[in-house]
């Protein structure tokens, strides 16, 4: 019996020899024996249930989204958490035995731990607003830190003055002649990034050799 509660497998069909021992053990007189049985076998019941639910919802959710259902049981559930975190899934959907019977799943975010409770039946909406909500936020994160991170210089010294201070990018603009762009090189150790489709117009000059120049640029070193 207790194998069958540890794998939450066969308990359906393991069920009349379950019955026996129970019986065995109440007829006996052996309440203690009696007790840890019938708890046994109703988690086990627990698990086969919260299996057969679970998989329901990876069968309803698998043809939207990439979904793997986790029905290891040589691992705790705490290792699985921190299995697929590594991994990097965004969004974990945790079900309980009590989650069943309300109706409910916990979502959590990977990218700031935040759990909340979502009715089954709204499942599928949720996921897939969620996913939608943690890619925005990620981006935004991303293009604020960029924004943060990127300075405006006009002369050479400035350049690797702000690379120094903020390592991060830095515009100027450039003439186009590549002698200037290896001195920037040689004496900030940065490379031009890319030369943005949206122009600005941040002078009217080089920052390296004085001319006139059109196009800005935008440096930063590799790390």
């Amino acid at each position: 019996l207790g194998v069958m509660y540890e794998k939450g497998n066969g308990v359906e069909k393991d069920l009349g020899k379950a019955v026996q021992l129970f019986k065995k053990a109440c007829d006996g007189g052996e309440s203690s024996s009696c007790t840890e049985m019938a708890n046994m076998y109703n988690n086990g019941k627990g698990v086969e249930k919260n299996y057969k639910k679970a998989n329901e919802l990876y069968n309803n959710l698998k043809n939207d989204f990439r979904v793997k259902l986790d029905d290891r049981d040589n691992c705790s559930t705490g290792f699985k958490f921190n299995d697929w975190e590594m991994r990097g899934v965004p969004v974990r959907i945790e079900m309980g035995p009590r989650d069943i019977e309300n109706g409910v799943a916990i979502l959590v975010r990977r990218d700031n731990g935040e759990k909340e409770t979502v009715e089954i039946s709204k499942l599928k909406e949720r996921v897939a607003e969620l996913l939608e909500q943690i890619q925005k936020d990620m981006f935004d994160a991303a293009a604020k830190r960029r924004d943060e991170k990127t300075t405006i210089a006009y002369t050479l010294e400035e350049i690797a003055k702000n690379l120094e201070e903020n390592q991060g990018y830095v515009k100027t603009m450039w003439c186009g002649d590549v002698a200037c762009e290896d001195k920037v090189k040689e004496v900030t150790g940065a490379h031009s990034r890319c030369m943005p489709f949206e122009q600005e117009h941040l002078a009217d000059v080089c920052p390296v050799c004085g001319k006139k120049a059109s196009k800005m640029i935008v440096w930063g070193r590799q790390y």
